[in-house]
């Protein structure tokens, strides 16, 4: 990734997959996608993402990172990890 990438108008769909850490067609996929929270400029076959709205989306998600995620699950509640165990009363998981 270079490192004036914000300072393009617009990104390719392989500058925001390196970005995102992910795959070109996952991005596609992604892109392609009616939930995309950021505009999607179509030329021709082309695809380019306008580097202000794609970095708006990107910057709101880091914030959201900061936060420990930690959530209160009911007593009797199934673990996902192993089907088989319950969690305790009052169990925080991470």
């Amino acid at each position: 990734m270079s490192k004036n990438i914000r300072e393009q108008l617009f990104l390719t769909v392989y500058e925001v997959a390196e970005v995102m850490n992910m795959g070109k067609s996952k991005c596609y996929d992604y892109i392609n996608s009616p939930d995309c929270p950021f505009s999607v400029v179509k030329v021709g076959r082309l695809k380019r993402i306008p580097s202000n709205s794609f970095f708006q989306w990107y910057d709101s998600l880091k914030y959201l990172w900061d936060f420990p995620k930690v959530y209160l699950v009911s007593p009797g509640q199934i673990c996902r990890r192993c089907p088989k165990q319950r969690f305790p009363t009052g169990y925080w998981k991470p």
